[in-house]
């Protein structure tokens, strides 16, 4: 509407309690667990859909294993994620989707889709007794 409300900050900041120049600093790292990648089924996957369209780098996994809900938001922020996927892996073709559900069937390894990745309905989140291999792919 373009009203202005110039005594709208202070009188939140007095009544709430509370400075918008408070800030609390980000976490620029904590640690992500080593991957626990089965290695029959990474050189199966590698050789299947590509080098290029498979990571186990720990910025890809963190990346892929959250959503936007404002608990992931705030698990980022203060102190990091119960657990991350072990692997990502982006496949190019409908061919390299049935190889990768294949591949995991035959491996045990769980699969979690990863599409525009908010996540509101907690799906990218990732069981923390959750022993098995798990991967993203989007």
């Amino acid at each position: 509407s373009g009203t202005v409300f110039p005594d709208f900050r202070p009188w939140v900041e007095s009544y709430v309690g509370l400075s918008v120049e408070d800030k609390s600093p980000p976490h620029d790292q904590w640690p992500v667990p080593a991957p626990n990648v089965n290695s029959q089924f990474w050189s199966a996957l590698v050789s299947s859909v590509g080098q290029e369209n498979c990571s186990t780098k720990d910025y890809d996994r963190v990346f892929h294993s959250h959503g936007h809900t404002c608990q992931e938001v705030f698990a980022l922020r203060y102190g990091g994620l119960h657990r991350v996927v072990d692997a990502v892996v982006w496949p190019d073709t409908e061919e390299n989707c049935e190889t990768i559900v294949k591949l995991a069937s035959e491996h045990g390894v769980v699969i979690i889709p990863f599409g525009g990745g908010t996540s509101v309905s907690g799906a990218l989140e990732c069981p923390s007794n959750e022993n098995v291999r798990v991967m993203l792919f989007r």
